[in-house]
């Protein structure tokens, strides 16, 4: 159909380029180059068998268990904090994410100047939001980014001083490796607890700016003046509980000293700070979002006024002394609420209904051809593959919306996307949403469609090895990259073993049931579908 003996030169081509990143058992084919004596086409299509079963992304364990394994969080490129109960909490219950961070002061060996008075501590992280419109005030109208949940439920916020030092080697590797932090360390965290900075129940998200207000005031209102709009933002003053003389003792009082002469030093005196969500008592609901600690906007500011300054007790005259979230950040993840049924599916049969879920959850297990695959390896001489589809439905009849856009189909032997991810150019960095559109369609009509034409030409050509796939949610199939799963045994024999998980799928906290091959409703299950050419030879 779309591909041609030039297009598939090329592929053979592309191929090269791509060894390191998909490991590849075997170059590309050049599919033409020994079919001879062509007079016409016939165009055809064949479906062959597919076995799917679910597969917990960390090895199963009844709700609350001590032994929970987790998966690396402290190299995610965003991190969330919140609650969100599935809308399918039958199956998948509620989650809480919580935040443990470093604090890095943004400059070192400061100068406080001269009799040195704090007036505030505030925290400031902004959430990820497109602005909407801007009214002749100024007044600014946003939409939160990456919110899952109900952001009218919810839920208890508190942070606290910690006391768990956040190393950058590991010491159990002679200090030769860097150190890994997991999913499911919350417990651990809470050990090391400290001073309780800021507490507050009841708390909600909010898609309003933040007008930070000055001591002037404006004669049209009779309202404070407002000197600065931030965007929307976790923003919390950190006096509340502890007073300024505190944060003085942090801070000014160690001028000079080594403690704020380095990094190092400061998060040695200064471990970090947890944090900390739980549910509202009595509820299991809230909302979930996604914190861009990695802003510049992102700090706990200390405004402060010395003898230096030329007018006083104005906000705009104070001198500002910052920490920015720069070190180590991990996120943690509790499962609660949580059904203790074991969700793992049959590898030898396949399931009735497929279960993903993002975070530490579940995916899926994908072989292609079952007892078929010497058939159609047979027709290696015979056939010109002109497309193969993989297509997936969701069990709406299980499912209560909200599921994920994107789903993403790896290589399980060599734990990266097959080949017609990295071959597809529809690459959009800026809307992950429709990016490889080509590999992978955003679900539509209840459905998922992959085209994976290059891996099966692989197989059929070249004797590629036709290994398992693994089939994840994804909030961003542009992401390839892989979080460690804790403490894994490596079985070489058995490559249905996850070590690896894709980190799009560690970041999306969503949730779908699928359709899977020996499902009640036969249409529905999954079709694996190969187009092809049949040549007449002379």
């Amino acid at each position: 159909m779309k591909n041609t003996f030039n297009t598939l030169k090329a592929i053979a081509l592309f191929s090269i380029l791509f060894t390191t990143i998909i490991a590849c058992d075997e170059d590309f084919a050049n599919i033409d180059s020994d079919i001879q004596g062509v007079k016409n086409f016939e165009g055809s299509s064949r479906t062959f068998p597919v076995l799917a079963y679910t597969k917990s992304v960390t090895p199963f364990t009844a709700s609350g268990a001590e032994d929970m394994v987790g998966v690396r969080t402290d190299a995610l490129p965003y991190n969330f904090f919140g609650v969100y109960k599935d809308p399918n909490n039958s199956e998948y219950g509620t989650t809480t994410a919580s935040i443990l961070t470093q604090i890095i002061p943004t400059e070192f060996d400061k100068d406080f100047g001269t009799d040195p008075v704090i007036k505030s501590v505030k925290l400031q992280i902004p959430y990820y939001s497109t602005l909407i419109s801007t009214n002749d005030d100024g007044e600014n109208t946003y939409e939160l980014d990456s919110v899952y949940g109900d952001l009218t439920k919810p839920f208890k916020l508190s942070i606290y001083r910690s006391n768990y030092l956040l190393r950058d080697l590991d010491p159990d590797t002679n200090f030769e490796e860097a150190q890994v932090y997991y999913s499911n360390q919350k417990n651990l965290f809470e050990t090391q607890e400290t001073e309780l900075l800021y507490q507050k129940n009841n708390f909600q998200p909010s898609p309003s700016e933040i007008e930070i207000l000055g001591t002037e005031i404006d004669p049209d209102t009779g309202n404070p003046e407002v000197t600065e709009r931030l965007v929307p933002s976790l923003y919390v003053d950190l006096t509340e509980i502890q007073d300024l003389d505190y944060w003085k003792n942090l801070t000014i009082d160690n001028e000079g000293t080594s403690i704020l002469s380095s990094a190092n030093n400061f998060s040695n005196f200064f471990r970090g700070i947890f944090i900390k969500i739980e549910p509202e008592d009595g509820s299991d609901e809230g909302s979930l979002v996604a914190l861009n600690m990695t802003s510049d906007d992102a700090r706990i500011i200390i405004d402060y006024d010395n003898n230096e300054d030329t007018t006083t007790d104005q906000d705009s005259d104070l001198t500002t002394y910052q920490f920015a979230f720069s070190g180590i950040r991990v996120n943690t993840i509790e499962n609660i609420n949580t059904i203790s049924n074991d969700l793992n599916g049959n590898p030898s049969t396949g399931d009735e209904n497929l279960y993903l879920k993002g975070f530490d959850g579940y995916m899926s297990v994908i072989e292609l051809f079952g007892d078929e695959e010497e058939e159609f390896k047979a027709k290696k001489d015979s056939w010109l593959i002109n497309e193969a589809n993989l297509i997936f439905n969701v069990n709406e009849n299980l499912v209560a919306g909200d599921e994920p856009t994107r789903i993403m189909l790896f290589d399980l032997k060599n734990n990266a996307p097959i080949v017609d991810y990295f071959l597809d150019g529809t690459t959009n960095s800026t809307s992950p949403d429709e990016s490889k559109i080509q590999y992978a369609e955003a679900l539509s009509d209840g459905r998922y469609k992959f085209r994976l034409t290059n891996h099966i030409n692989n197989i059929l050509q070249r004797d590629s090895t036709n290994v398992k796939l693994g089939l994840y949610v994804s909030a961003n199939v542009n992401l390839t990259q892989n979080s460690k799963i804790q403490n894994t045994e490596v079985d070489e024999d058995d490559e249905t073993q996850l070590t690896l998980i894709p980190t799009g799928s560690v970041i999306q906290p969503k949730a779908t049931i699928l359709h899977g091959n020996l499902s009640s409703t036969v249409d529905k299950r999954p079709v694996f579908e190969i187009f092809y050419t049949e040549p007449e030879n002379d």
